[in-house]
């Protein structure tokens, strides 16, 4: 069996000046990845979740702990290539609101333009980075969560079933939460999530459930001679809206808004068990459940995770033994950035 061709590993022609432009970028984003530090003992924005009738919902809170404790495994250089999308997104939506919004009296900022600071439950800190901020009169009116679409299972759930990234969701409105805190005396600012796919996804390769569910909403589908072609670029705007302390949420397409279990307490105690409770209880918690916040059956982030094989050695883990498993795990990863890091792109 021949062996599976990286990315890094494409053979350049020869030139008279030797440079291997995928092995500098390659190199660069290893170099930051390593360089990246994140405060410890620090609750964090992008690592929210709530707690609903005793299950977890969003970013696990096994995962948030060790964060919040200093231990946070790298993603991998092809991951991160696709992920790096979202800053790209982030930046067009800011040069595309201010100039549309030029000569008005609404000012766009970006998230290092603002502060979005609090404290939990037990008094620790927290922080986060809201993407884009509109403000008028100095007063904040408005913010979005940017999210790019990097593959047809979120162009087909978010844009054509209408469902948004529970996660997502939760940490939408975790921003909503402590930005009204903030500026508004605790009357939770405007947000909106807002998803962005900038590529055109042909219908052909798609399978044939995926066909139907687009096929039959029909919007945004690109026809040739009567024939589904492809899905066209699109923006998918969840206008977030809380009713008596639970959020809610609305799209075009909905025929009501869609109404939550989600709440600023879920979402504090949630916070607390990450900062305080597993430590004080020697209980890591359950691992998120596999529903989301419409209690409709999802994926599980299990199979996902750098750390599914420390839970799976035992439940009765205390939280030293677990992050002491996990943090050689990080290790390895963050070892195999570094080495990423001497790449020579000049190398013949």
């Amino acid at each position: 069996m021949s062996k599976k061709r990286k990315y890094t590993d494409m053979v350049m022609a020869p030139r008279e000046f030797s440079l291997d432009v995928i092995k500098a970028a390659t190199k660069g984003r290893a170099i930051n990845a390593v360089n990246r530090k994140d405060s410890t003992s620090m609750l964090r924005g992008g690592s929210v979740g709530a707690i609903i009738d005793g299950e977890v919902y969003g970013v696990c809170q096994r995962k948030a702990y060790l964060r919040y404790n200093g231990i946070d495994a790298p993603l991998d250089s092809e991951i991160e290539l696709m992920t790096s999308q979202g800053e790209q997104n982030e930046e067009i939506w800011l040069a595309d609101l201010r100039a549309g919004l030029e000569g008005t009296d609404i000012e766009v900022l970006d998230q290092e333009s603002f502060d979005c600071l609090w404290k939990g439950v037990d008094g620790k800190d927290g922080s986060g980075s809201p993407d884009v901020l509109l403000r008028k009169d100095g007063k904040p009116i408005r913010a979005l969560e940017l999210k790019n679409i990097s593959g047809i299972g979120k162009v087909k759930s978010t844009h054509y079933e209408l469902i948004p990234d529970s996660t997502h969701l939760i940490q939408a409105a975790n921003y909503s939460i402590r930005m009204g805190d903030m500026y508004l005396d605790g009357t939770p600012l405007d947000y909106d999530l807002v998803y962005s796919s900038r590529s055109l996804w042909h219908i052909f390769a798609m399978s044939d459930k995926v066909k139907k569910i687009i096929v039959d909403k029909g919007w945004d589908v690109q026809y040739n001679f009567g024939r589904p072609m492809s899905v066209r670029p699109f923006h998918r705007v969840y206008n977030l809206k809380w009713i008596d302390g639970k959020l809610a949420y609305w799209t075009d397409g909905l025929k009501k808004p869609v109404y939550t279990e989600l709440t600023r307490e879920s979402i504090d105690e949630y916070y607390r068990l990450v900062s305080t409770g597993i430590d004080e209880t020697g209980d890591l918690g359950p691992v998120p459940i596999t529903k989301d916040l419409r209690k409709k059956s999802t994926y599980s982030q299990c199979n996902y995770c750098d750390y599914a094989s420390v839970c799976e050695t035992g439940e009765n883990l205390t939280p030293q033994e677990f992050k002491d498993q996990s943090q050689v795990l990080a290790q390895a990863k963050k070892d195999v950035r570094i080495e990423e890091t001497t790449i020579d792109p000049l190398e013949d």
